[in-house]
């Protein structure tokens, strides 16, 4: 199961790794072009319409394994969020997050903490300031998972980074000009190549603590 961006992986997990996939988006219209991109793999994926902060739809002890990629990280509860991820685990489930995380805010010149600030709320990413460099074991620890570990993996994206910032660049910067949009307007993804070297891109695992007895 995951969340929002990376709706068009799941058909790769079910071909590629023989996986069924159920898949949760939040906005209806990216709900529906998960699937139109999975056409073709129904029969192993189901995306649908929803809140991974209430999973009600789906029964305790239910998942072999959860992930999201970059979406907890505009979860308005991560704890709420993480606590459904738990309950619908199965024993000994999996749990693996593709989430940014950044430096202590108030460890930053102010300047740079306000424009952080600012990126961080018209990007709504609500639970990016909790997710500081180091934290994930302790917070998967704190909403009872055991067994973690995070990696930092981000030489490997700054690539991705690089061509996101050229196209934001691309697709902003005449209209800031022109004063068509202002500074609460510029995509975010126009800040993290500048940025590169204080943010990381991590890849933390955990599971559900096995059934006692």
């Amino acid at each position: 199961m995951q969340d929002a961006a990376g709706e068009w992986s799941l058909d790769i997990l079910a071909d590629e790794f023989g996986y069924e996939v159920t898949g949760i988006e939040y906005v209806v219209e990216r709900a529906a072009i998960g699937k139109q991109l999975n056409v073709g793999h129904e029969d192993k994926v189901n995306l649908l319409n929803g809140d991974y902060h209430n999973l009600a739809q789906f029964p305790d002890n239910y998942f072999d394994g959860v992930y999201t990629m970059e979406t907890l990280v505009h979860s308005y509860s991560y704890q709420l969020a993480l606590s459904e991820f738990l309950r619908v685990l199965k024993p000994g489930g999996k749990l693996v997050l593709f989430e940014y995380s950044i430096p202590e805010l108030d460890s930053v010149p102010v300047f740079v903490r306000h424009l952080a600030e600012r990126v961080i709320r018209n990007t709504g990413m609500a639970s990016l300031p909790y997710f500081t460099h180091g934290s994930f074991p302790e917070i998967l620890e704190k909403a009872g998972f055991e067994k973690t570990v995070s990696n930092d993996i981000s030489k490997h994206v700054y690539s991705s980074w690089f061509y996101l910032f050229k196209n934001a660049i691309r697709e902003s910067f005449d209209n800031v000009i022109q004063g068509k949009i202002g500074l609460d307007f510029v995509p975010g993804s126009m800040w993290i190549w500048p940025a590169r070297h204080k943010l990381k891109y991590v890849i933390s695992e955990a599971y559900k603590p096995e059934a006692i007895g």
